[in-house]
């Protein structure tokens, strides 16, 4: 089934520097929980785990760029026909921003 989702996610992400260039990796991982939409009809409710990884250049101490993706896997229970199914997003940013205080 093809449609929308409006996502909740929750859980820790992990930061490592690489000592000598201004290089991070992360990687997180959790749990999330998605509201199905089909156009702007309610069909159901899914919830699983969400986990990821990302690189960041960092070209100022406080400014980072780079890309980071993210899947989200677990069941779906489609309230129109009472059933439960498989539901899976991946999540590419090719560009995401962190700025350190």
């Amino acid at each position: 089934m093809d449609g929308d989702a409006i996502e909740l996610g929750v859980g820790v992400k992990l930061k490592w520097d690489i000592q000598g260039i201004p290089l991070q990796v992360s990687g997180r991982f959790g749990g999330a929980v998605d509201l199905l939409l089909l156009g702007s009809d309610f069909v159901g409710v899914s919830a699983g785990f969400r986990g990821g990884a990302g690189v960041k250049w960092f070209f100022f101490p406080t400014f980072g760029v780079g890309p980071e993706v993210l899947l989200t896997v677990g069941p779906s229970f489609i309230t129109e026909n009472d059933s439960v199914e498989f539901y899976g997003a991946i999540d590419l940013y090719l560009i995401s921003v962190e700025y350190r205080f």
